[in-house]
């Protein structure tokens, strides 16, 4: 079983983020999307095999999952811990600077998550994640390098 700090370590490199705090935020508003994403048998056997700090994160999740989850709810955790960028904006008929939430840098973050989680669990309960995750998530998923 992976340390914690090893887990932590392994986020901020897959993610390139600057530092160890990134990768705890990035974790835990991670874990806390999926816990309401993934059946309570999955969340039970990822808390046994990942540290105990890293695990908690998953604690009160595991019921049924929330069919209505998709992308923008799954990432408004973690969107709403990163700053936002100014954006042009003409939809209202001039050019209005706008804020705009860094999805795209959520999305890279979740994924750095996603890699670690595929390395830190046996491939039965990688599989079992997979297969319930929703939509673009579960594409997220399959497609974080390891």
């Amino acid at each position: 079983m992976w340390d914690v700090q090893q887990f932590y370590r392994a986020v901020q490199r897959h993610g390139g983020l600057p530092s160890w705090d990134d990768a705890v935020r990035a974790t835990e508003q991670t874990l806390f999307s999926l816990k309401y994403v993934l059946p309570q048998d999955v969340v039970l056997t990822m808390q046994a095999q990942l540290p105990s700090e890293v695990a908690a994160y998953l604690d009160g999740g595991g019921g049924a999952p929330d069919p209505f989850v998709d992308r923008e709810l799954f990432v408004g955790p973690l969107v709403n811990t990163l700053d936002t960028e100014a954006a042009m904006d003409d939809s209202l008929g001039g050019l209005d600077l706008v804020s705009v939430y860094a999805g795209d840098d959520a999305a890279r973050r979740i994924q750095a998550v996603f890699a670690v989680l595929k390395q830190a669990l046996d491939p039965q309960t990688v599989a079992a994640i997979e297969a319930s995750l929703p939509g673009e998530v579960g594409q997220w998923f399959r497609e974080a390098e390891v």
